[in-house]
């Protein structure tokens, strides 16, 4: 076994453990019903399903949100992040979802959420369009909010640009520790 002389380079070891130790949690955090209600039905054809949040919500730091291996892990933790912060949160459906990953719903707020995942610190140049193209695909659930989460760093110009015109709320990077704070926040409550 090696190991690097700086320790900025994690070894293989590390980085396995890390992945397996993840795996882990996912696992121990599913939950499998023993029987299906009618409603679990209505939830699989209508497309949408709950949010089901781990047990207990671990805000992740942005260098985490980088290495999760997918977006749905990505739109998963998203989700355990806002219903923490007291929102109901169903997902949409995984194909062709129509610019739309989760609604999610406080109070009088019914929100729709575009999620981005990026790999690495750069700019993101989509997302804004998406989640404005599904406002009307969504509508029957009367949407107060249009949001675009993202753990890039930045948006581009003309995607800020476009969100400020049309009032879609950006949330980046710097608060993947806490989405579901920051949006309670920005939606006044």
């Amino acid at each position: 076994m090696s190991k690097h002389p700086l320790n900025e380079i994690p070894s293989f070891d590390l980085v396995l453990d890390g992945i397996l130790t993840r795996k882990r949690g996912l696992a121990e955090s599913l939950f499998v019903p023993s029987e299906l209600s009618p409603d679990d039905f209505a939830e699989m054809f209508s497309g949408l399903g709950s949010v089901k949040p781990q047990a207990s919500f671990s805000p992740i730091s942005l260098a985490e949100s980088y290495a999760l291996e997918t977006g749905e892990e990505f739109e998963d933790y998203v989700g355990s992040s806002l219903h923490y912060a007291g929102f109901t949160v169903n997902r949409t459906q995984r194909s062709w979802d129509y610019g739309c990953d989760l609604i999610a719903k406080s109070g009088a707020d019914t929100v729709l959420v575009q999620v981005k995942q990026v790999r690495s610190d750069k700019i993101l140049a989509m997302g804004v369009d998406e989640i404005l193209s599904a406002r009307d695909r969504y509508s029957s659930h009367n949407p107060t909010a249009l949001v675009l989460i993202t753990n890039a760093k930045e948006v581009s110009r003309s995607q800020s640009d476009l969100a400020r015109q049309r009032g879609v709320i950006i949330l980046t990077g710097e608060s993947v520790g806490d989405f579901g704070g920051q949006l309670r926040a920005r939606l006044g409550g």
